[in-house]
């Protein structure tokens, strides 16, 4: 699901969508994804958009095979779809450049209710978990940065409203939280336990 050291956007694992992607829910399909593994893909692990309900568990999902030549997603969250993200590691991804970031969890625009939770996301990434979303809740996950490449050094980021944050692990980022508020999430000073 590669092309090599190509910066082209495209190349995703497994993608779940259906229209309309605005939000609203007239037809709403339910996933399950349990128990699978992905490597070497190329912009996307997991693409979850749309008028989807979608339940990711018990996976491993790589990197991309191309880091550092796009902004490459492990799982991404986004256009109205709702998702239960439990109990997988995740790896994360570093892109070169300051006008993206590359992510190991992407929350863009989905939909309220969507819960990241108890997941073990480690690896390289510009941003462990991105949230660009309203409504969303993450909790108790633990999110290890290794290596040095790419633009941005943050463990989760929240630049919504109305999130909750709560009893999450982030080691090794230079900003471990930007714009998180709640005192139960913590710093950690070394890697997985």
């Amino acid at each position: 699901m590669n092309q090599g050291p190509s910066g082209c956007q495209e190349g995703n694992a497994v993608e779940v969508s259906s229209a309309p992607f605005d939000g609203t829910h007239p037809d709403t399909k339910t996933v399950m994804l349990s128990n699978i593994g992905l490597n070497n893909w190329q912009k996307s692990g997991v693409v979850i958009n749309g008028d989807v309900d979608v339940n990711l568990s018990n996976s491993n999902i790589g990197p991309s095979a191309t880091q550092l030549s796009l902004a490459a997603n492990s799982v991404q969250v986004g256009f109205g779809a709702t998702a239960k993200v439990n109990n997988n590691k995740i790896a994360g991804n570093s892109w070169c450049c300051s006008s993206a970031a590359a992510t190991g969890v992407l929350l863009f625009s989905s939909g309220p209710g969507t819960q990241i939770s108890r997941n073990d996301i480690d690896g390289n990434a510009d941003v462990g978990i991105y949230v660009f979303t309203d409504g969303a809740t993450v909790d108790k996950n633990k999110v290890y940065e290794s290596g040095a490449d790419g633009f941005y050094d943050i463990g989760i980021g929240d630049y919504g409203i109305g999130n909750v944050f709560e009893k999450n692990k982030v080691a090794g980022y230079g900003t471990p939280y930007d714009g998180v508020v709640g005192d139960k999430n913590k710093v950690k000073v070394f890697g997985p336990e």
